[in-house]
């Protein structure tokens, strides 16, 4: 009988010896799932942000800015990753894009941007520099000097933008 005992105290401090393990790392029983995505979470890592802006570019003799964005995406290979910038007054108001500026370069809210896909080809993915024209017919026109901003932004393709660059201040002049 006393091998009986023994072995109930050895089996029970066993039993809560798990029971604390899967505690402190957060293992559970299986709970109940109401839908199953059938794809799997995109995860990974992306830095983007503006290098420089060239105020006095020419691109087939328009005259505009070149905006160098950098983009970096980790552990994002084969996934595409949108990049875009977005134009803003100093107030934070979205900057309207003029009459003449083309498809793909207007929100469909009627705001100024690029935007554009890129799929990484490795699991540390670096675009150094995207030159991105913009012509400055494409900008509202201004009766005063006025003062605005422009910030990169980058997701997941089809998802909302999730990583964002620093303010890079811009002026707009009649």
């Amino acid at each position: 009988m006393p091998k009986y005992k023994f072995f109930n105290r050895r089996l029970l401090r066993t039993v809560l010896l798990v029971i604390v393990l899967l505690g402190l790392f957060g293992l559970d029983r299986p709970s109940t799932v109401d839908h199953v995505s059938a794809a799997p979470a995109k995860r990974g890592r992306m830095t983007v942000d503006i290098n420089s802006i060239d105020y006095s570019a020419t691109y087939k003799g328009i005259d505009g800015m070149v905006v160098h964005v950098y983009l970096e995406a980790g552990d994002l290979r084969g996934v595409p990753v949108r990049v875009g910038l977005f134009f803003f007054w100093d107030t934070d108001e979205p900057m309207e894009a003029s009459s003449e500026a083309i498809e793909g370069f207007v929100t469909e809210g009627g705001n100024l941007t690029w935007q554009d896909v890129v799929t990484p080809s490795y699991n540390e993915s670096e675009w150094r520099d995207i030159p991105v024209f913009i012509p400055y017919a494409f900008f509202p026109s201004v009766s005063d000097t006025a003062s605005a901003y422009v910030i990169a932004e980058a997701g997941i393709d089809g998802d909302p933008f999730t990583r964002y660059g620093g303010r890079n201040y811009i002026t707009l002049n009649p």
